[in-house]
């Protein structure tokens, strides 16, 4: 499913800047940075064209030619196995709309490798879509009749799992936030006003509360993982 949007999409030039926006003053050039299922570079591409030494790392063989075709640098493979990296290679992993295509099972092994891989007081960025009710995304393929998630999404997270698997797996936590920027920036609502918005629960009906996302900022505890 993911080579096939990617051969139809294309490589996007990280259009949707909001989540960047957010993240990047925790972020210096001289970091080094793991986009984790960087898919078409939304955050890699903004990362690289600000001077950061970021790499990409995603499952499709499409998104990863397509960028490397672009220069970046990004690496195929799974992110539920052990990664390539060294032991407390990186300043900041940054997982955006990533987690939540996984089972809870693979999710903690992946938390397991990003532990591993973080540098002791590393920062852990990641969004997910907030409280999502997967079965309204189900659909059913006429051909086998096997239901699934339409964006292939397998595990829903609210504010209690996003506490338990970081406290589960060392890092703690510095801030959870509801944003529902990736609409409002793209209509021209200004950052600033998607901020205060994003510090309250929306109750405008003209927003749709499905479009919301959780953007967790955690961090990897000082002792070093044996």
């Amino acid at each position: 499913m993911y080579d096939l949007r990617a051969h139809a999409i294309g490589l996007e030039d990280g259009k949707d800047r909001y989540t960047f926006k957010l993240i990047q003053k925790y972020i210096s050039s001289n970091d080094l940075v793991l986009d984790l299922g960087c898919g078409r570079g939304s955050i890699l591409n903004p990362l690289v064209s600000k001077g950061v030494n970021a790499i990409g790392f995603d499952y499709s063989s499409s998104n990863v030619k397509l960028l490397q075709q672009a220069g970046r640098k990004v690496i195929l493979g799974n992110a539920t196995k052990p990664l390539p990296f060294n032991q407390n290679s990186f300043h900041v992993v940054i997982c955006y709309e990533f987690l939540e295509h996984f089972k809870l099972d693979d999710i903690h092994n992946i938390l397991d490798n990003i532990y591993r891989i973080l540098k002791p007081n590393g920062y852990l960025f990641f969004t997910v879509p907030k409280k999502e009710k997967l079965k309204t995304g189900a659909v059913s393929c006429p051909q086998c009749k096997h239901i699934f998630h339409h964006w292939g999404h397998m595990t829903s997270f609210d504010d209690d799992l996003i506490k338990y698997l970081l406290a589960k797996h060392r890092f703690t936590i510095k801030k959870i936030m509801s944003i529902y920027g990736a609409t409002l920036y793209k209509i021209g609502i200004p950052l600033f006003v998607i901020k205060l918005l994003s510090n309250f629960e929306l109750k405008f009906k003209q927003v749709n509360k499905t479009l919301a996302n959780y953007l967790v900022i955690a961090k990897r505890t000082a002792a070093s993982n044996t």
